[in-house]
């Protein structure tokens, strides 16, 4: 999700926490990890813009340093 969306491991243990409390709070039940995990994903993918994170950063863009 980091090198998909180009946010940092920080914020995706963020929107995880934010996740997970949801999810508890709807009383969401499920089966095994991979359906909790694809729901993660669809879930993230659509409240990335939705949710407001001060002083984050990407400091990488794929540059190779020297050049």
């Amino acid at each position: 999700l980091g090198m998909k969306h180009n946010v940092t491991p920080s914020r995706i243990s963020n929107m995880m926490d934010i996740f997970i409390k949801e999810q508890q709070a709807v009383g969401t039940k499920y089966n095994d990890s991979g359906e909790v995990s694809k729901h993660f994903i669809y879930w993230f993918s659509s409240n990335l813009n939705k949710i407001e994170v001060k002083n984050e950063s990407v400091k990488s863009k794929g540059k190779i340093i020297g050049l």
